[in-house]
């Protein structure tokens, strides 16, 4: 297992961290203040992306 960190949490990030989760890879996705909103709507929404309409893995969601 790597640990694999994803700088940006929009829509192509959040879209990487799903094939990495699911290979059994820790995965940290990070976002600024641009993704603020974005993260606390998945965060709301238990970890479903409204924007790619899908179920994201459980990952360590921080912001910078």
């Amino acid at each position: 297992m790597k640990k694999i960190v994803i700088i940006g949490a929009g829509a192509m990030g959040s879209a990487f961290s799903v094939p990495c989760a699911d290979n059994s890879h820790e995965v940290f996705l990070v976002g600024s203040f641009l993704e603020d909103d974005l993260i606390n709507e998945i965060n709301k929404l238990n970890n479903f992306h409204p924007i790619l309409k899908c179920q994201l893995p459980n990952t360590n969601q921080k912001r910078l």
